[in-house]
């Protein structure tokens, strides 16, 4: 059994100070292969559940760089 997690980072701005956030904002349990495709599908479907995803996924795709085959086949 396999596992994914996921971690946002972003930079928190308040008028001249500057932070470097980030937040666990997935992680699963994970069945089938470890190919592009299968993490893709539970990557994509993480980014969904917290609102990352737009209608053809392409806003997230691009953070996907691992799972291009997935991007490709969500974004058809």
């Amino acid at each position: 059994m396999g596992f994914l997690g996921m971690t946002a980072h972003w930079i928190e701005v308040k008028g001249k100070e500057w932070k470097m956030r980030s937040e666990i904002i997935g992680f699963k349990a994970i069945s089938g292969a470890h190919s592009g495709e299968n993490l893709g599908r539970y990557a994509v479907g993480l980014l969904d559940r917290v609102g990352i995803m737009d209608e053809k996924g392409s806003k997230a795709c691009h953070l996907l760089t691992s799972c291009c085959t997935s991007c490709s086949n969500f974004s058809d």
